[in-house]
């Protein structure tokens, strides 16, 4: 029919705002399609083919319908869009919705039109486009850096505690701690933050120091067995296990008259000789064990189980034995600093580094009484009135090798880990003769043929006695030192720098022998001549000799010991005499 209702070029643009609220521009494409089919159908059958006909996506264009009509031109074309070139006659469209929606219900006539939108939508998906790639830069952003916070605060911290747990369960004598070269820069500026992972590091590395220096080398096993991941509950009460080591027991003199003049500083005091006597130890492959108010027992582990010839009172300590200890047994030698494993050596090296320890205790000693952290004890007046002018802080040192129990004794509540063996106690009877002979350090004879031969150039043996409690005669030894060398046994205590292991003890260097430069060099072989006399029984030649060994060291103590007991005999040999004597209160 005939329309009623006819609308301009100018309605066409408002009627595009009204249904999609943007500004498109009308299809131009040419189409057959529609041509020839009046209505409605063939409006909207044009409009659609104008757009097919353009390749547009169906989110490229819209299609847009409206009560009313007009008819083109004659220059005009009806295409799927309508284009106007000027106004026509006709109104404006209503744009009163209520009035828009009764007219398309009951239309006279309906217009349709295509729309492209195509630079829009284009325009709109590669904004979509950049935004997407901007929220996946943002995220990746946000999650390198919320990442890298939790490696630092968090994984970081955890993983080194994991890594230090897991390693003091397989070594618990190895550094507890944290390697540093782990840390990241940013780990090391967060270290000193006091956040609470930082913190709990920091206290698992020093509850990690706490059980290595409360525990000792006796307490590795309870530490291993009981920091592995995989254990239950604590159990401090791990079996013992056999081992053979060498022992040295270390005593303070006048300990207890001491104690009474220092009183509250006494502590200090123990503490500072335990700190000399443990430092030395540790810088020549040994361990601090056990603590006795006035006495330090410190160990130099061979092996576990025995070794043939030096676990038993009874064994020879032959140098054939000791050649097959040395081909067939390797100790772990430690780092002094960190305890951590650095080189396998030799039982005989070993002893030679264990020997060589206490010797620079004895002489450390007396440098620090001269001008060092102990001199302070000779001006107490508490100690000027008991002892006089001229105090000096003395102690005893004995050595021996043998067989003991590795372990714990005490309860659930409280334990000690330590070593049991009638072989620990000869270290300690050992230091308690050094009252006797008036020697400093006493060695036994299994210790002294345990170490390579070089050592008997250094030392004189001062007794061959018999004690409760042991079966066979024990040759007793001694080293003297005349000179307080203050750089004695340092080159010994380092750790190579190229090689990164510890030196060796060489009883060849210089060393040796600037600490017993001033000492007479006939005294050791006349004095040895005066021993072999005595234990063969002419006591008259070991008697002369005896006196010349006290005119080249005055107040030498092993001769005058051994004087002395040729004189209360009457310089007569018992008739059951086989060179060895028995010691009292040994």
């Amino acid at each position: 029919g005939q329309c009623n209702t006819t609308w301009s070029h100018s309605v066409l643009r408002e009627w595009a705002r009204y249904q999609t609220g943007s500004r498109g521009h009308s299809i131009k494409k040419p189409t057959n399609k529609g041509i020839g089919k009046s209505g409605v159908k063939g409006s909207n059958q044009r409009a659609m083919a104008a757009a097919m006909r353009a390749k547009h996506r169906g989110s490229e264009y819209f299609m847009s319908s409206h009560v009313g009509c007009y008819k083109a031109s004659s220059e005009e074309t009806y295409f799927g869009g309508i284009r106007i070139e000027g106004p026509t006659a006709g109104g404006r469209i209503d744009s009163d919705e209520r009035n828009f929606k009764a007219r398309f219900k009951s239309p006279t006539c309906v217009s349709y039109a295509a729309f492209s939108i195509r630079s829009q939508e284009r325009l709109l998906s590669g904004l979509a486009i950049l935004k997407t790639f901007f929220i996946m830069v943002v995220l990746i952003l946000a999650s390198l850096v919320f990442n890298r916070d939790a490696q630092v605060f968090v994984i970081g911290p955890i993983e080194r505690m994991m890594t230090l747990v897991r390693r003091l369960s397989e070594n618990p004598l190895d550094s507890a701690n944290l390697d540093s070269t782990t840390y990241l820069d940013d780990d090391k500026k967060v270290r000193d933050q006091g956040y609470e992972t930082i913190l709990l590091e920091q206290t698992l590395e020093r509850i990690g120091q706490l059980l290595q220096v409360g525990f000792g080398a006796a307490g590795a096993e309870i530490i291993g067995k009981n920091m592995n991941i995989g254990s239950g509950k604590l159990n401090p009460m791990i079996p013992g296990k056999k081992i053979t080591a060498i022992y040295g027991f270390c005593d303070i003199r006048q300990f207890t008259d001491t104690t009474e003049c220092l009183q509250e500083d006494v502590m200090v005091y123990v503490n500072k000789l335990g700190n000399l006597v443990h430092t030395v130890a540790h810088s020549y492959y040994g361990m601090a064990n056990k603590n006795v108010g006035d006495a330090f027992l410190l160990s130099w582990k061979i092996c576990d189980g025995s070794v043939d010839g030096f676990t038993n009172f009874a064994d020879e300590a032959s140098a054939e034995q000791r050649a097959a200890a040395n081909d067939s047994i390797l100790c772990q030698a430690t780092n002094g600093s960190t305890r951590t494993p650095k080189r396998q050596i030799t039982p005989s090296q070993m002893a030679d580094a264990a020997i060589t320890a206490f010797i620079k205790c004895q002489i450390d000693l007396d440098n620090e009484n001269l001008d060092g952290c102990l001199t302070c004890y000779a001006t107490y007046d508490a100690i000027l009135r008991r002892f006089g002018p001229g105090f000096k802080i003395q102690m005893g040192f004995g050595m021996h090798v043998g067989w003991a129990i590795e372990g714990a004794i005490g309860s659930d509540l409280k334990i000690d880990a330590t070593y049991l063996s009638p072989h620990v106690e000869m270290s300690d009877r050992l230091e308690a003769s050094s009252k006797i002979f008036k020697a400093k350090l006493n060695l036994s004879h299994w210790l002294v043929n345990l170490a390579t031969p070089g050592i008997q150039h250094h030392i004189r043996p001062i007794a061959k006695i018999r004690c409760e409690g042991v079966p066979v005669p024990i040759t007793v030894f001694t080293f003297d030192v005349t000179n307080n060398d203050r750089d004695f046994g340092i080159a010994t205590a380092i750790v190579e720098e190229r090689s990164k292991r510890q030196q060796l003890v060489d009883w060849q260097t210089p060393d040796f022998e600037r600490i017993r430069r001033d000492l007479h060099p006939r005294f050791l072989s006349t004095f040895r001549a005066a021993y072999e006399e005595f234990t063969l029984g002419s006591w008259h030649n070991a008697k002369d000799s005896l006196r010349r060994s006290l005119e080249m060291k005055d107040r030498d103590g092993p001769a005058a010991y051994l004087l002395s007991f040729i004189e209360d005999h009457s310089d007569i040999p018992p008739v059951d005499w086989n060179g060895a004597h028995f010691l009292d209160n040994f």
